[in-house]
């Protein structure tokens, strides 16, 4: 019994002292974000919902350490302790929640959303209608594995929606199948959909269709990406356009790999048509110099190249210090317009041009000026200014608008996703 009573009293007082530690970490990290500047996007021209995207997360440095913070048009959060209560995608919900074009469906259909968390390709939207599409394989350790195919359609006017179940035979030691993709055309809905066999060790992609109206199986097409191409070749990477639930008639893929006797790797790119079923190479230099890397945004001494596939473009944009020039190809003609726009920060009232992200039919930039940072939203057709902004100091600290500035450093931006 008087064993009992002191594991008793011990437990007591570990949890008096974790509550004790909890409480003083809690008051330690809203007395270091009360100290420190309040900021905001504030408007110098243009609309304020052309800016309502745009996030500028910086570190604001102190005597030997520094506070990571976000600013946007409403204000500033503290990566310590959240100031505003701005639903933000990356800290309410799933990582693929924070894609373009996600944020809008979260918000005005969450309970579709609800236990749809296997990929953002499976998504697929227009004005109407919703789909989404996962695939999982069962018996996959027996000689007669299926995939199972499952698609909800949401009705985006009544917010109705109807599920279609399809089950398909699929070769044996077939392990692993992933929705990379899904459109719907003509009254089809076509899924593509990343294929692993285990025992021979193919990797591939298929285009699987079916009847939109009862999830009738359709065809099966197996893309021969490899074809006729004696090489090393890697697993394709598909290029997905900057709003990835849009839809989109053709679909473009990234080869890599290395000749025979050679060192160096090459990059070889397709297109596919989902109606048509025709896969062709593109021999354009154009994709060659927007995706020579892996990365959608390639740094190189002294300048940025920046990519962004849509339906419609291909756009790539040199990015220096000084200035931005923004080259297209048209995707179904293949001409290309090279630097239809070029831009200056000496156009823009600014000192120096630090970031840019292309998205939708704009140009977002973070410039700026007398060490002041700032945001523009460009229209991406003519660089027409349809927003600017510059951050100011709102409050929270004693600290001159001069002395918050120099400590505030940023040298990016991001943005939220839109629809």
């Amino acid at each position: 019994m008087l064993r009992y009573r002191s594991v008793k009293r011990y437990g007591l007082i570990l949890l008096l002292f974790v509550l004790a530690v909890s409480g003083i970490g809690y008051y330690y990290a809203i007395g270091r974000t009360d100290y420190m500047p309040e900021y905001k996007l504030e408007l110098v021209q243009g609309s304020t919902s052309e800016g309502e995207a745009i996030i500028i997360p910086g570190d604001y440095y102190l005597s030997g350490h520094s506070e990571h913070l976000t600013i946007t048009e409403e204000g500033t959060e503290f990566s310590a302790l959240t100031r505003n209560q701005r639903t933000s995608i990356t800290n309410r919900e799933e990582f693929m929640y924070s894609y373009l074009g996600m944020e809008d469906l979260l918000e005005k259909h969450r309970s579709f959303l609800r236990g749809k968390k296997r990929g953002i390709g499976g998504f697929y939207r227009d004005e109407k209608q919703t789909v989404y599409s996962e695939v999982q394989v069962k018996g996959s350790e027996s000689s007669a594995p299926k995939a199972k195919f499952a698609t909800s359609i949401l009705d985006e006017e009544t917010g109705k929606s109807r599920e279609l179940h399809t089950s398909l035979d699929v070769p044996k030691g077939t392990v692993e199948m992933n929705v990379y993709d899904v459109q719907l055309l003509e009254s089809k809905i076509f899924i593509l959909v990343y294929v692993r066999n285990k025992p021979s060790q193919e990797y591939s992609y298929h285009v699987y269709a079916f009847d939109e109206k009862n999830g009738d199986f359709v065809e099966d097409t197996k893309l021969n990406l490899w074809e006729n191409r004696h090489r090393d070749d890697t697993l394709p990477r598909q290029l997905s356009t900057d709003i990835i639930t849009m839809p989109s008639e053709r679909i473009y893929f990234q080869v890599s790999g290395r000749s025979v006797g050679r060192k160096e790797e090459e990059y070889v790119y397709y297109s596919y048509s989902y109606l048509t079923g025709e896969l062709k190479e593109l021999q354009n230099e154009t994709w060659q110099e927007a995706y020579v890397n892996p990365n959608d945004s390639i740094s190189r001494f002294d300048f940025r190249f920046v990519n962004n596939l849509q339906t419609d473009y291909l756009y790539h944009a040199k990015q220096t210090s000084t200035q931005l020039q923004v080259s297209r190809m048209d995707l179904a003609t293949n001409d290309v317009d090279d630097d239809y726009l070029s831009i200056s920060a000496k156009k823009l009232g600014s000192d120096e041009i630090n970031d840019v992200k292309i998205s939708g039919e704009r140009i977002y930039l973070l410039t700026h000026t007398d060490g002041i940072p700032g945001a523009f939203v460009l229209d991406l057709m003519n660089g027409n200014i349809l927003y600017q902004g510059k951050v100011v100091k709102t409050g929270g600290s004693r600290q001159s608008n001069e002395e918050a500035s120099e400590q505030l450093h940023v040298i990016d931006l991001s943005l939220y996703s839109t629809f």
